[in-house]
């Protein structure tokens, strides 16, 4: 699982160039690789976030600094999110990985399905590789829904393109994903795949609306 091992990074692209199948067959137990992952995901969510500030100029309330000196000051609205935001997104990402992962292991123990929970944790990091938009979706959409200002096209594109469309294939991967590792139907794999991203989707629900949709 070391850092520099390109046939793992190699996987990424295979994700996202909707060929999961073959990734998911590689990683089966016990070579699941979680730093790549966990590294293309944690660093792209910043970046992303980022991006969308500068793009739409919407900037979150955590700073470290007086808003005063954060006025037409882009350096200081970025350490405020690098060292103030992001810690607070690394925390709270983290949270909902380790409750998927958790998700993941619980349904399988309950399927009489023996994979340790330090795979399923790799399994959900995998699964979240197109997911790297959401997190500045979910805070662009938090920030003008609590405002209440109507967005127009830019708040249509962020929903769809960087939050409902990442939700779709990141259902897609999981269920190919579960199909191989778990070796059970249809039906089971696309409710154990659906129930956490339509959970995830349906908590921006009510900030959407307040954005005028």
């Amino acid at each position: 699982m070391g850092l520099f091992r390109v046939n793992e990074w190699k996987h990424i692209w295979r994700i996202l160039t909707f060929s999961p199948r073959q990734v998911f067959e590689e990683i089966r137990p016990p070579e699941t690789p979680i730093l790549v992952p966990a590294i293309f995901v944690f660093s792209l969510w910043l970046l992303v976030s980022l991006a969308l500030c500068f793009i739409t100029g919407v900037w979150p309330t955590v700073t470290l600094f007086d808003e005063t000196q954060l006025i037409g000051t882009n350096s200081l609205r970025v350490l405020s999110i690098v060292f103030g935001l992001f810690p607070m997104m690394l925390l709270s990402s983290m949270f909902i990985l380790v409750v998927l992962a958790t998700y993941y292991f619980t349904v399988a123990r309950c399927s009489q399905i023996e994979i340790v929970w330090e795979h399923w944790l790799g399994f959900a990091l995998w699964t979240l590789v197109p997911m790297i938009l959401a997190p500045g979706a979910r805070q662009f959409i938090d920030i003008y829904g609590f405002s209440g200002v109507p967005t127009g096209v830019i708040g249509v594109a962020v929903v769809v393109l960087c939050l409902m469309l990442p939700a779709v294939w990141s259902i897609c991967i999981t269920f190919q994903g579960l199909r191989i590792w778990t070796a059970k139907g249809n039906l089971y794999c696309v409710v154990v795949s659906l129930v956490p991203y339509t959970l995830y989707v349906l908590t921006a629900i009510p900030n959407i609306i307040a954005m005028g949709y």
